[in-house]
């Protein structure tokens, strides 16, 4: 049975749910409030960072620029290219102890900025280089062909100072800055400053491990999606490994931007990338951080509020569990005496304590009892004298092998109205011609009952008893023929009988839940409804004196609403079959069920045009109800469909699933399809069920309408 469709179970789930939401929806509203903000607070925090480290990196590569600039501009770079310098002295005789002498104050103002590693001064043909910790130390190349080549030619045609992105060379990644030396208005020379990879690091990380926290972390990357910088958190190396191309791309994109991505790392991490604006090189700086460590002190509240809400939880569920029990536990007994009741057991007495409605009801139900057991009791009198005169009519034998009839009475000749020597010529399948009904085995013998076929060709319903016999030396079938054609009237009188009884038992209780259930919808509800607005005031009291008191008149409403409760019952039957029909009665019970039961539960109903009795509409109702039921406990099934259609003379409901389904001949039928196949004999309607085992099972119930 769903925990909801009892009467404690409902009580039980209101209290739960009108104490728990309130908490747990501003909770979790708090929650998210917390971290939108601490979100935003980290990405703030990102993008100032990343703005001050794309700041400092494009001031400084604009003054290296100038810095070459203005030594390729200066005098001493013109009188270099001279043929007299030191410069063409130092290609022409190698054994000058100070290439480059009248450079040497240029140089020594370059080398003391200590951002530069190397230096070189071509003249369009032959390069001089060398590096600023052995400035004594030259070498001499040409240009055709070596690194200098391509910053040459930009140089020369541009005529302006250019910079060269990182190039792998040896062991160490440089960036080169290169400006003309412009001589009678032209290009007379180019001179060169290389900057080493580790300046670079020591720019973005400004001499620390990591950029900031235990997960921070800062690098570059290039257009062509390679890292220009180390990185702490990534295994990816310098230049070697592409990068990310869809991030690296919206950055570039979108010049700045703040975002959340798990594509990084393992753990989800925050993002403030940022394109930088530096002449002749294509970079992007990415500054992230773990969420978990910017949100670590939203965690430690998340637990906190965790476990507040199970210790409240807790406590309400044991309130609701009592109140619920000591409301529900009159009303539980007078159902499990109803059901005994309407298994034929008459003597039952329902104690009576509740001085109140439900009572009332016990008490009415104990002076229905009665009256029944006084009815039965004469039924079963005229039941013992139908049965001793129908005990005295002959009973029809007959012997048979193989199908031929070996020996026969004469109360089966006059059964039959065939003659004995009629008999004897006429095979054993002709004359028992009608289906097996009601089989039954005992030990060696087999009842059942079917249609024997009169000489006339008029049917008459019989009771077949068979059981193998010895006659002559050879066992041979013999069965016992009864005619229980009065038995099948006399049984179709007792239950009429039986429905009528039935009739009036279910036509008070049903007229009982329909009160009940109003009282319980328009008084408890409301009063629950008081109790939750209280709660959520509470919620946002910060002053404790006032808290106690909102409790204290939280706790009196409760009080107030379980009085309310004392005095009804509720579920005995739904309001929504009052107020909006059986179709929509319907839905709503498919979908009650399709929410709790793991079954997809699909309906597809007409709304009735016809207007139907009370008492018809509830047992249609209670039928699907008790077929649902049935459907979740037993039948394993995926899906199950409810299918409620209205043509101009009957109304049909059909319920369907795909489950395991059953054998019906090989089954006992239950209270729940007892019950079913009772409502509907009540309604005057067809009942009819289609089980196969691992094919499911169809039920279709159908009623007449009135015009």
């Amino acid at each position: 049975m769903n925990f909801t469709s009892t009467i404690r179970g409902k009580l039980l789930f209101t209290f739960m749910i009108f104490g728990i939401l309130p908490i747990l929806v501003g909770g979790v509203s708090l929650y998210l409030v917390l971290e939108n903000y601490l979100t935003n607070r980290t990405f703030e925090e990102l993008s100032t960072f990343r703005d001050l480290k794309a700041a400092h990196l494009e001031f400084f590569f604009r003054d290296r620029m100038r810095e070459v600039e203005f030594v390729a501009q200066s005098k001493d770079a013109l009188d270099e290219l001279n043929p007299k310098s030191s410069f063409y002295n130092f290609i022409l005789a190698k054994s000058i102890y100070y290439p480059l002498d009248g450079f040497a104050k240029e140089l020594s103002f370059l080398e003391a900025t200590h951002y530069y590693e190397d230096f070189s001064i071509t003249d369009g043909k032959t390069v001089v280089s060398g590096k600023f910790d052995k400035i004594s130390d030259l070498n001499i190349i040409r240009l055709l062909g070596s690194a200098y080549e391509s910053l040459w030619i930009r140089t020369s045609i541009w005529r302006k100072t250019v910079m060269q992105d990182f190039r792998i060379e040896g062991k160490k990644n440089k960036i080169y800055i290169s400006s003309p030396i412009i001589k009678n208005n032209r290009v007379a020379g180019m001179l060169t400053l290389g900057i080493g990879q580790d300046k670079i690091d020591d720019l973005i990380f400004g001499g620390k491990e990591s950029a900031f926290g235990r997960t921070g972390d800062i690098f570059l990357v290039g257009r062509d999606y390679l890292l220009r910088t180390k990185s702490k958190f990534s295994e990816k190396k310098i230049l070697k490994e592409r990068f990310n191309p869809k991030i690296v791309m919206n950055v570039f994109a979108n010049s700045q931007l703040n975002f959340k991505t798990n594509n990084l790392r393992k753990d989800a991490i925050f993002v403030s990338a940022e394109h930088l604006d530096i002449p002749f090189l294509n970079w992007a700086l990415f500054v992230t951080i773990n969420k978990s460590e910017a949100l670590q002190s939203l965690s430690d509240v998340r637990y906190s509020f965790i476990l507040i809400l199970i210790l409240f939880a807790f406590g309400i569920y044991l309130f609701a569990s009592y109140t619920s029990k000591k409301i529900s536990s009159p009303i539980v007994k007078l159902k499990e005496a109803a059901s005994v009741v309407e298994e034929g057991e008459f003597g039952v007495n329902i104690e009576e304590n509740e001085k109140n409605e439900i009572g009332e009801l016990v008490s009415a139900f104990n002076k229905m009892a009665a009256t029944l057991r006084e009815r039965t009791k004469e039924l079963k009198e005229r039941e013992e004298r139908l049965f001793h005169f129908y005990s005295a009519t002959s009973d029809g034998i007959l012997l048979f092998d193989d199908n031929k009839p070996v020996l026969v009475n004469r109360a089966l000749a006059r059964l039959t109205g065939y003659s004995k020597e009629e008999l004897m010529n006429k095979r054993v399948d002709r004359l028992l011609s009608g289906h097996k009904t009601k089989l039954t085995r005992s030990e060696d013998t087999i009842t059942y009952e079917t249609l024997i076929r009169e000489k006339s060709g008029k049917l008459f319903p019989a009771e077949i008893q068979e059981r193998k016999v010895e006659y002559r030396g050879k066992l041979i079938d013999a069965c016992v023929m009864r005619d229980i054609t009065k038995r099948r009237e006399i049984e179709k009188e007792l239950e009429q009988i039986k429905k009528s009884h039935l009739t009036s038992i279910y036509d008070e209780i049903e007229k009982e839940r329909q009160r009940l259930a109003r009282e319980l919808h328009d008084g408890l509800g409301q009063a629950l409804v008081a109790v939750q607005l209280q709660i959520q005031q509470a919620i946002e009291t910060s002053d404790r004196d006032e808290l106690n008191v909102q409790i204290e008149n939280i706790i009196e409403n409760l009080d107030t609403a379980i009085d309310e409760i004392r005095s009804i019952s509720n579920g005995l039957r739904p309001a929504v079959l009052n107020e909006f029909g059986l179709s929509n009665a319907l839905q709503k019970l498919c979908s009650d069920l399709d929410k709790h039961s793991g079954i997809n539960f699909i309906y597809d109903g007409d709304v009735l045009k016809h207007q139907l009795d009370i008492r018809t509409t509830s047992y249609l109702y209670r039928i699907a109800q008790e077929a649902l039921n049935n459907v979740v406990k037993y039948s394993n099934a995926k899906e199950a469909k409810v299918t409620l259609r209205e043509s101009d003379y009957e109304i049909k409901l059909t319920i369907k699933d795909d489950g395991i389904g059953f054998n019906k001949d090989e089954v006992i039928y239950g209270n729940g399809l007892r019950n079913m196949t009772e409502r509907v004999k009540i309604i005057h309607g067809n009942f009819v069920l289609f089980a196969e085992k691992d094919k499911g099972v169809e039920i279709v119930v159908s009623v007449m309408t009135t015009t």
